[in-house]
């Protein structure tokens, strides 16, 4: 493991981000051709049945068009969890 202390004395400095993509980027478009809702039928019993007790519904609320899409990128570009957390390859 490897621990890094930077910026741990150093204050926030407020700025504006700014990010634009355009419609014609690769991943807006897949993001676009892809049936969420069919995807989101396919996992609905896989999602359910990983509850024990059967209480898929409770608990946080599993924002399953995120979660299919970040598998979907992780598969693309190779990336563990880690990975896919950090932007870093």
């Amino acid at each position: 493991m490897a621990i890094d202390l930077t910026g741990c004395s150093s204050r926030l400095e407020p700025a504006t981000i700014v990010i634009s993509i355009e419609e014609t980027h690769p991943l807006v478009k897949l993001g676009n051709a892809l049936p969420w809702g069919a995807l989101g039928e396919l996992v609905l019993p896989d999602l359910k049945a990983t509850t024990g007790k059967g209480l898929w519904f409770t608990g946080r609320k599993l924002l399953v068009r995120l979660h299919l899409a970040a598998y979907i990128l992780q598969k693309i570009y190779d990336l563990t969890d880690r990975q896919a957390l950090t932007g870093m390859k």
